[in-house]
């Protein structure tokens, strides 16, 4: 079995968690939620998808 390269593996979450936002901003905008409190939303799940990756 072959490893995958460590850029591949960094490309596939980049478009996952990419993918992940982008939906999440659409939602929000369909829900109609302030431009404002959206940007909290998504700073906050950015820290909290980013934290466990510091420890």
């Amino acid at each position: 079995m072959r490893k995958s390269v460590w850029w591949k593996r960094w490309l596939d979450s980049a478009a996952i968690g990419t993918l992940a936002i982008t939906v999440l901003s659409n939602a929000l905008n369909v829900l109609q939620i302030s431009g404002y409190l959206q940007q909290i939303i998504l700073g906050a799940v950015f820290i909290i998808a980013v934290a466990p990756d510091k420890g």
